[in-house]
């Protein structure tokens, strides 16, 4: 449910060389796209905050970087101190790197799950 937002979010990058000059509104939709994203995944995660189990640990990996990208982003758009304008695009950028390889390695991860599963379904003849 929160991959559209997600993908718009991610758009951002394109979206701002290709149109550049509303760049301050493909920045406001990648801001609130980008905490929307976090909102349903808060959402995800309140089942598996319930009971954690070793299973869930790049789930709870992901929702912490993802987490950590939002306030970063948060920051580097709002706040404009020295420290912040200096380091921001690296940090952030670098993050949202490994945000996007731990949601396919969660994607990956989930899809063989229900792949396995479903085989040992049809093999002791439960359909």
């Amino acid at each position: 449910m929160s991959f559209p937002f997600f993908a718009a979010s991610s758009g951002y990058s394109a979206l701002k060389r290709v149109f550049p000059r509303n760049i301050k509104t493909w920045l406001l939709v990648h801001c609130v796209t980008g905490v929307l994203s976090l909102v349903l995944v808060v959402f995800y995660m309140i089942n598996k905050i319930q009971a954690p189990r070793p299973v869930h640990f790049i789930d709870f990996f992901a929702f912490l970087v993802m987490a950590v990208v939002v306030v970063s982003g948060t920051l580097g758009r709002y706040v404009k101190t020295k420290f912040i304008r200096k380091y921001w695009r690296t940090i952030h950028t670098s993050l949202t790197i490994i945000v996007y390889f731990t949601s396919a390695f969660h994607i990956l991860e989930k899809n063989e799950f229900f792949m396995v599963a479903k085989a040992n379904q049809t093999l002791n003849g439960i359909t």
